[in-house]
């Protein structure tokens, strides 16, 4: 699966696009993820991470083991303006899985329906303050508690799944 379906940005904004998978736990080979742009997912050269003076900036992250990779398109222009696809293989049986992808348009300099990156921001910065908080509070209630090391362990959990 692929997220978002549809991304109106600014020009020289930054869009992420997500994508999720699963694989058989019992193979014993790791899928390879592939970023494709262009209008299908079948025959299109892979998108690779760029120097921070391409344009637009292209960073993959991806997390074989917990299913995910992530595109981030920094410095967008009106070349950007195409459609996605993540394209998850398995090597060996060149069974492959390509998302649903993303369409992208870039606007010029206005845009109803555009998402800026300055309010998805604001909103990671203060869900991370939240946790932050909701953490300090487990630790320092669990361990007063007489079972600080529960509280303390699910503080770990919780960072792992933020920073980890």
């Amino acid at each position: 699966m692929q997220y978002p379906e549809d991304a109106s940005v600014l020009l020289n904004s930054t869009v992420w696009m997500l994508c999720v998978f699963e694989y058989p736990s019992e193979e014993n080979e790791e899928p390879v993820v592939y970023w494709r742009k262009g209008p299908d997912c079948h025959g299109q050269q892979s998108l690779q991470s760029s120097a921070s003076t391409g344009r637009p900036h292209v960073q993959i992250t991806k997390n074989i083991l917990r299913g995910f990779s992530i595109l981030k398109l920094s410095n967008v222009d009106q070349n950007a303006s195409n459609s996605y696809f993540c394209d998850v293989v398995l090597t060996e049986k060149i069974q492959g899985q390509c998302g649903n992808g993303t369409k992208l348009t870039v606007h010029d300099l206005e845009c109803k329906d555009c998402t800026t990156s300055d309010k998805i921001w604001w909103g990671w910065f203060l869900l991370l303050g939240y946790t932050i908080l909701v953490t300090t509070f487990i630790i320092t209630f669990g361990s007063k508690s007489g079972d600080g090391e529960v509280g303390k362990q699910a503080a770990l959990q919780i960072l792992a799944c933020w920073f980890g």
